[in-house]
């Protein structure tokens, strides 16, 4: 059986083929709020690098957030029409989740942040261990001035978060762990956690999976678009 994770929650589309062997074929590249004109062409390019068609896949993995609204929407909207026209099962994926797999912390704290523009950061905190990972707090959107300096002592830091606030980071001295980690989940974050969510029997029913904002949207606050 093969599965295919698909993110488009910020600024890269990344999409992964993946069985119980591990990453059959990958794809990211910036999209440049492209994703909708990008997943279709870039899927059927992994599948025919797999040898694979679509009816193959019994899996449709996607990120439903935190993230770029508008992304999330095309990613979820995308990943149900995938699974319902083949029959697939569907696995929703946390953002937050996808980059605590795409590090190898084996022991400590670890947030990721991810920026969610208007002075926030989308974010959670991690107690890593060698068998994965445990939510200790989040997700939320928050200041990163107040998330940062309410850390524990040494925990890692990273995302694309931190590359949008590094010099705040930065001036909390050393209290907290710069790592330089992916701005976004990796293919092979989205697969380590898909495999996951596979095993313990996550599934979404495709009728009920929506996209998980964390906080409201630009439509709900009178906002611009994002």
């Amino acid at each position: 059986m093969a599965g295919i994770c698909i993110d488009t929650s910020g600024r890269a589309l990344t999409m992964a083929l993946w069985d119980e062997r591990g990453i059959m074929a990958s794809y990211s590249r910036p999209a440049l709020q492209r994703h909708s004109e990008l997943m279709a062409p870039e899927l059927g390019g992994l599948l025919t690098r797999a040898g694979l068609s679509a009816g193959d896949l019994g899996v449709v993995a996607v990120v439903n957030g935190p993230g770029s609204f508008t992304g999330l929407r095309v990613g979820v909207s995308f990943a149900k029409g995938l699974a319902m026209g083949n029959r697939a099962r569907l696995l929703p994926l946390s953002t937050l989740d996808a980059m605590a797999c795409s590090i190898t912390l084996e022991s400590g704290t670890a947030s990721p942040m991810l920026d969610a523009r208007r002075k926030q950061v989308y974010a959670a905190l991690y107690e890593m261990s060698p068998e994965g990972f445990r939510m200790v707090s989040g997700p939320a959107a928050i200041e990163p001035g107040v998330w940062l300096g309410n850390l524990p002592q040494g925990t890692a830091v990273f995302g694309s978060g931190l590359g949008a606030y590094r010099a705040l980071a930065e001036s909390l001295g050393g209290r907290i762990t710069l790592l330089d980690g992916p701005p976004e989940p990796t293919a092979e974050g989205l697969v380590r956690l898909a495999r996951m969510r596979f095993e313990s029997g996550a599934f979404a029913d495709i009728d009920e999976l929506d996209a998980c904002y964390v906080r409201k949207t630009d439509f709900e606050t009178g906002g611009g678009r994002q």
